[in-house]
Formats: structure tokens, C-alpha cells, sequence
């Protein structure tokens, strides 16, 4: 059992400071237990950032994009994460705003939270005014706990270098508002294929090498820091190395529709989707 003086310590020595701008990744089973659970850990992260800071969690939701619950309405307020019980319960937490992309909704908390999610549904899931798109401007930080293949930043990344392999707004889903109003919500279109250019450990041993990474074992977890910044230098070269030449393309699925993007003026086009204000 980690307990919360040594975790804090822990994550000072790390580099999390306050003011930071970071979004967390975790495998919270990977620590062998934590005092006070997730809230503790996330407590915890809340302290050291201090309001000044920003916490960002994803609280994906793959089962309505992929998995048993495929195609049905992704509820605002009440759709779980799939990515986590720290996820689960951060977003839930007071004073924590949650995104409205049917795939990619990304919770924040802490200053300009509202900022960092308040456009996605109106934006490409993973653009550079996504919310991890936002994080990156701000100059932020990725906190991985035991889960490195898990870094969704690499799509912000390949989102930005125009990879032919993920569609940009084509794919369309019903979903409830906080209000309760139905509307229809788009999202990204995900690669038919395994991506040749991804080498995670080529990734974090480039960082590594340039001392961008800060990482510590806590508890059986093992924990690894790095800009975002760092992890596009390490990743654009792979890309441009494989995707040139790759055939993979966005999957076509039962909710595909044309696209609503203009990617050359990056801006929207007609669109029957929401793209009206949250009412965070």
C-alpha cells in the first residue's frame, strides 16, 4: 500500500509542481494500492497542481465506439470512462468539466478547465484544439502510470502531421446533452490497420536520451514524465519515415458519414451535428 505522504513525494521529485498544465494516464492497479483509492491519488495530483495548474483525465468512451454497447447514445453526464476507476472517479468529482466528443470525452480540472473541452464536439477529435491539442499550446505534461503504449497525444501528433489513416469527423453518434436535449455528435473515424510508424520504446528512449523524461517507481507502478512537446519531437520522425508509403485508411463502420471539416481552412462545413455551446 502506497501511502499518500510517500505518492506525494514521490510526484515532487517527478517534476509535478505547481501550475503545471497535465493529463494523466493510469493502470491504478499497477501500484498495488494507494492510500484513500483513486481520490487519493487524484487529491493528491489536485494539491501539487494547485488551482493554478490543470489536471486532465480521459474518460473515453470505446464501449459506445467499439465495444458491447456500439452505437448507442453517449450520455454527457452519465456514459462512464472506459479508461480507468482514476478516470471514472475524477470526472465526477466537483468541479471537473467533461468534453462532448462521443469517442475522446476528456475531463479537466483547475485553471481555464472549462477552456480545454469546451469545443471539442465542434472541432476534430484530435486536433490541435482538442483538448490534448490545448494542452499541448499551454505547454504541457504527460504523467503515464504504468501504461506507456497508452499515450493519446500520439494521435494529436499524427492528427497534425495529416496521417491518412485516421478520419477527421466521420463518424456520427446520437448523444443526450446535459439538458437532456438529443442531438447528434461526431467523432473521429479510427485507422483500418496496425500503425507502422508507432515505436513507443524508440519513443521514450529518444526522450530519455534527450532528458526530457523524469520517471519513478512507486509502489509496483512505474511512473514516467515528459512534455508533450518532447514526445512530437520524438514521434514526427517515425511518421514521416513510414506514412508516406502506408495504404492503411480510416475504417468504414455502420455510423460513417462524409465528412463536416474543411482541412484546408480548418473550419466546419453544413453539418447536422451539435455544434451549439455545452452548458458546462
Amino acid at each position: 500500500m502506497v501511502d499518500l505522504k510517500t505518492l506525494k513525494a514521490s510526484l515532487v521529485k517527478l517534476g509535478v509542481k505547481p501550475g503545471m498544465r497535465l493529463i494523466v494516464h493510469t493502470k491504478f492497479s499497477a501500484f498495488g494500492g494507494v492510500e484513500g483509492g483513486p481520490e487519493g491519488f487524484i487529491r493528491t495530483l489536485m494539491e501539487l497542481l494547485t488551482p493554478e495548474g490543470t489536471l486532465l483525465m480521459p474518460t473515453f468512451t470505446f464501449q459506445l465506439y467499439e465495444g458491447k454497447d456500439y452505437g448507442k447514445p453517449f450520455d454527457y453526464c452519465n456514459s462512464p470512462s472506459a479508461t480507468g476507476i482514476v478516470s471514472e472517479t475524477f470526472r465526477k468529482m466537483p468541479g471537473v468539466y467533461r468534453s462532448a466528443d462521443p469517442c475522446h470525452p476528456t475531463a479537466a480540472w483547475g485553471k481555464d478547465a472549462k477552456w480545454f473541452v469546451e469545443e471539442h464536439h465542434k472541432v476534430p477529435t484530435v486536433s490541435k484544439d482538442s483538448p490534448i491539442g490545448r494542452l499541448e499550446q499551454k505547454g504541457g505534461h504527460i504523467l503515464m502510470v504504468s501504461c506507456e503504449d497508452s499515450v493519446t497525444f500520439m494521435h494529436v501528433v499524427e492528427f497534425t502531421n495529416h496521417v491518412p489513416c485516421l478520419g477527421c469527423r466521420t463518424e456520427e453518434y446520437d448523444g443526450i446533452l446535459a439538458d437532456g436535449k438529443q442531438v447528434k455528435l461526431r467523432t473521429w473515424g479510427w485507422r483500418k490497420g496496425t500503425c507502422t510508424a508507432l515505436d513507443t520504446p524508440k519513443i521514450f528512449q529518444t526522450m530519455r536520451g534527450c532528458g526530457e523524461m523524469s520517471e519513478a517507481d512507486v509502489g509496483n507502478a512505474h511512473l514516467s514524465l515528459f512534455p508533450c512537446s518532447a514526445y512530437r519531437t520524438a514521434y514526427e520522425p517515425l511518421l514521416a519515415a513510414h506514412c508516406p508509403a502506408c495504404p492503411i485508411r480510416p475504417r468504414t463502420v455502420s455510423r460513417t458519414v462524409p465528412t463536416d471539416w474543411d482541412m484546408e481552412k480548418e473550419r466546419l462545413l453544413s453539418s447536422d451535428a451539435f455544434t451549439g455551446d455545452l452548458d458546462l
